[in-house]
């Protein structure tokens, strides 16, 4: 996991393997650290169901789709689709070309998009 590519906010795994909040991220010419400990000591949190329900996704129509504010998930296909929406009609959808992986890459397009 790249210190580049986290925010605080963001939800990531310590040593222990316990989902942590990253509140603090301070680097200097040598190294980064979250929360006081070393980067290196952190792990990136697998995307789930139940980590999409935690970051606020809810289930509308059937099991296989998980929706947020602004963005649904097809669980089958492991893609997220942005929608554009006007007045709280779905306009277009687009494919994020990136495979998610993670709950902090996730948390990081939410907060680009909010």
């Amino acid at each position: 996991m790249e210190n580049k590519d986290l925010q605080i906010g963001n939800f990531v795994l310590n040593y222990l393997k316990e989902p942590i909040l990253v509140e603090s991220i301070i680097c200097d010419f040598n190294e980064c650290t979250i929360n006081s400990d070393i980067v290196e000591l952190f792990d990136p949190i697998p995307l789930s169901k139940e980590w999409l329900l935690k970051l606020g996704f809810v289930k509308k129509h059937n099991d296989n789709e998980l929706y947020h504010e602004f963005l649904i998930y097809f669980i089958g296909s492991n893609r997220f689709w942005f929608l554009d929406k006007e007045d709280g009609i779905v306009k277009n959808h687009l494919m994020i070309p990136k495979k998610l992986k993670y709950v902090h890459q996730l948390q990081n397009i939410i907060t680009l998009m909010s």
